[in-house]
């Protein structure tokens, strides 16, 4: 396929996606919460993205199904080429998701608490752009965009308004990735490196004056025989690592409001009239770590089925506070130790928890249900919530509609998932 029809194929499914998301937008639509991204699509349910509020203040994103999950494909062979796979579609990737998250304290799990301001329940949808500039087989060069909407249909405080409709960020990433080694037994080795920017076009960045976030990614991923390759199930696992840094450029240090002129006490028991709304500083850089346990399996008659857990940890650093005189925290004009919390002024840690569920009864759908909690140093010890449950943890669905798969069975012979596939020859 050359370059011009690649190129005017994703400029027709860019139509007929643009034209869908216009015609849902007339209900209320959900903006994922800010993680401890993505990012920005991003790894397993990511910790939150610089500049982003910490975990428990909006519902944690979903993660995506494993790498390379639902991508193993052949097609019926022709009489001719029994052994020849047709061409790859440069937009393979492109898909269409609706995800729907809610908290699992609006579910009635856990222990009944006196607030239901952090009760949500948020529906997003996603139009995830993806080409190809390079598909060979051992290496490749992608590029890729999220744009999306989201809506909160519960009257939690992330939005100013009832069902208030709001655009994501919207990351555009390049990604390289390579295969390093593979073994018949099932050993195999990849790495992928990408690099990009998520422009801040959700009211929650614009309105921390957020300008615009660089964001680098770094992943490898190392399957391993577990059955070996004759076994029915659980053949191998894949473990898989990535590191990512978000830097986030930004026009204020600290909230503030040119409308807001209020009393504080500085550290000296001061009062001053002051416009910002809290004394605590943004943050500038993020460094984000995962670690995912998979395992990707084909049930009778050929369905892909993905189990996933993943534990994440994110680092963010904030500017430095222009009126601490040392101290941790103010109270009443007077120094209070923040305890065992590191660096209270100038960083804070969070850590969380995904465990994922995804499946593909169809090549032209699949389906991913997942549970992520996530939750930010607390109390005077240095000790945290639970890392596996807390009140802010969040389930998820995930209906996503494959287009390559679609063209496939309406343009030749419709793609069939199979675990030979491997070992087909793609043409180009």
């Amino acid at each position: 396929m050359t370059f011009r029809t690649g190129l005017g194929l994703l400029i027709v499914t860019l139509g007929v996606g643009a034209s869908g998301i216009a015609a849902a937008q007339t209900a209320p639509a959900p903006a994922p919460g800010q993680p401890p991204a993505s990012p920005a699509g991003q790894p397993a349910a990511a910790p939150p993205a610089a500049g982003q509020p910490a975990a428990g203040q909006t519902a944690p994103a979903q993660a995506p199904p494993p790498a390379g999950f639902g991508e193993t494909a052949s097609v019926v062979p022709d009489d001719d080429k029994p052994d020849e796979l047709p061409a790859r579609v440069p937009w393979r990737g492109t898909n269409v998701s609706w995800t729907n998250t809610a908290t699992t304290s609006l579910l009635g799990v856990g222990q009944e608490l006196q607030s239901d301001a952090h009760e949500q329940y948020l529906m997003n949808w996603g139009f995830k752009l993806n080409y190809y500039v390079v598909d060979q087989d051992k290496w490749s060069v992608q590029v890729s965009t999220v744009p999306g909407f989201s809506v909160e249909l519960t009257n939690s405080n992330i939005t100013t308004t009832e069902q208030e409709v709001q655009f994501n960020d919207l990351p555009l990433l390049a990604t390289y990735g390579r295969s390093l080694w593979s073994h018949d037994l099932g050993f195999s080795t990849s790495m992928s490196l990408g690099s990009g920017f998520i422009f801040p076009t959700s009211p929650a960045s614009q309105g921390n004056g957020t300008a615009l976030v660089t964001s680098q990614r770094v992943g490898l991923s190392q399957g391993i025989p577990l059955a070996g390759p004759d076994a029915p199930v659980f053949k191998t696992f894949n473990l898989s690592a990535s590191l990512r840094w978000d830097h986030r450029f930004t026009e204020a240090t600290t909230g503030v409001s040119g409308d807001l002129e209020r009393e504080r006490q500085n550290a000296g028991g001061e009062t001053i009239i002051d416009d910002q709304l809290s004394g605590a500083a943004m943050v500038h850089d993020t460094l984000q770590e995962s670690i995912t346990l998979s395992f990707n399996e084909t049930i009778p008659p050929g369905m892909p089925i993905g189990l996933s857990g993943t534990i994440y940890f994110a680092h963010s650093f904030k500017y430095q506070p222009t009126d601490t005189s040392g101290c941790d925290v103010i109270v009443m004009g007077e120094c209070v130790d923040a305890g065992g919390v590191t660096e209270p002024n100038t960083a804070f840690n969070t850590i969380g928890f995904n465990l994922g569920l995804n499946f593909q009864p169809v090549p032209e759908a699949s389906v991913a249900f997942s549970y992520d909690s996530g939750t930010p140093q607390l109390g005077p010890d240095g000790q945290r919530r639970s890392l596996f449950f807390n009140p802010y943890a969040t389930f998820s669905g995930t209906l996503t509609i494959h287009p390559d798969a679609i063209y496939e069975r309406i343009t030749g012979p419709s793609r069939k998932i199979a675990r030979d596939s491997d070992s087909k020859r793609r043409s180009f």
